[in-house]
């Protein structure tokens, strides 16, 4: 799964997503304190299938990726809350979160 973001300058450091994650399981939800991904490496289109997806189409300049593997598909639900960032020094400038959530029909 990847998750994507756009920026409009490079004058921060870093680029990166934070992220949350919520596993269900029956009734027991297992929610993981916030994890920082972050990178210097941006880019001005990514394919999505067959198709070249721009940044100015996504509504940005530059495109910022984080890519999600191995997701267990024994859970029924997995959500994950991604909040995109610029970091200027110790500083992060945050985008706006978003959720996300997988049902294990989906996963599997």
């Amino acid at each position: 799964m990847r998750f994507v973001a756009v920026a409009d300058a490079l004058d921060a450091s870093r680029v990166g997503f934070e992220v949350t994650a919520a596993y269900k399981q029956g009734e027991e939800e297992t929610r993981s304190e916030p994890c920082s991904f972050d990178t210097n490496l941006v880019y001005s289109s990514i394919r999505a299938g067959s198709d070249t997806l721009r940044a100015s189409e996504l509504g940005g300049t530059y495109v910022i990726v984080l890519v999600v593997e191995n997701i267990p598909s024994h859970y029924q639900e997995v959500s994950f809350e991604i909040r995109p960032y610029l970091l200027y020094g110790e500083t992060r400038v945050y985008g706006r979160a978003q959720t996300v959530t997988y049902t294990a029909s989906m996963l599997s």
